[in-house]
């Protein structure tokens, strides 16, 4: 449907992305703004979101989606519930 969901640790969060063939573009995320526990979990959101944004490819492999940057960097994994 065009949008991303989730929870970064405190806070869920809601990005719009496009795809086009293995080519994702995610949108800034918003996000709940509830305080963290501590600053080490507000940190760990703020790169995981930032990561979401700099991801330019995507590669599903069985239960695991990879987001890729252009260096081919990895930014964000996911592995499906089962």
């Amino acid at each position: 449907d065009g949008v991303v969901t989730g929870n970064a640790g405190c806070n869920r969060y809601r990005a719009a992305y496009t795809v086009d063939g293995s080519r994702i573009n995610i949108k800034a995320p918003m996000s709940t703004r509830m305080a963290c526990a501590n600053h080490e979990v507000t940190a760990q959101e703020t790169n995981f979101l930032n990561a979401l944004t700099k991801a330019t490819t995507y590669r599903i492999d069985g239960d695991k989606l990879e987001l890729r940057d252009d260096g081919n960097a990895l930014q964000a994994g996911f592995w499906a519930q089962k």
